[in-house]
């Protein structure tokens, strides 16, 4: 053996213990990271609806009533002959891939949510954007 030889490699058993640490710090923040994730998702829908009762509110000012569909809000033709731009462009999905729920309510606000992700009305990850319109 010679005795002024340097290691100039890692050990097994340097690698497993980086490895393992790794590991723990990416199993303490990825659930962190998911949790901010869905919160984004939510606020995202919450933000989107209150676009769409903006709109609405715009739309029975012009004509009225409320839309009796989200659609209504990309035809400039119910607006009346002065008006030429829509409302809105087109109606987004909702942040996990799904439309808008719409209800018509005559008489009423209209009923604007999002069935969130599980994608299921009448749960409790469904996304309104007041607790006033939870509860309806």
């Amino acid at each position: 053996m010679q005795e002024g030889r340097r290691r100039s490699a890692f050990t097994l058993l340097e690698v497993l213990l980086v490895l393992v640490i790794i590991g723990l710090l990416a199993g303490l923040v990825a659930p962190r990271l998911f949790t901010i994730r869905d919160q984004a998702n939510v606020d995202a829908a919450k933000g989107q609806i209150n676009l769409f009762y903006n709109s609405c509110v715009l739309f029975k000012f012009k004509t009225g009533d409320y839309p009796k569909s989200l659609n209504e809000l990309t035809d400039p033709s119910r607006l009346g002959e002065k008006v030429t731009e829509p409302l809105m462009d087109k109606i987004p999905l909702d942040p996990w891939g799904s439309p808008y729920v719409y209800e018509y309510q005559p008489g009423g606000k209209p009923l604007i949510y999002s069935l969130g992700p599980d994608k299921t009305p009448n749960t409790d990850d469904d996304v309104h954007a007041t607790e006033e319109q939870e509860q309806r």
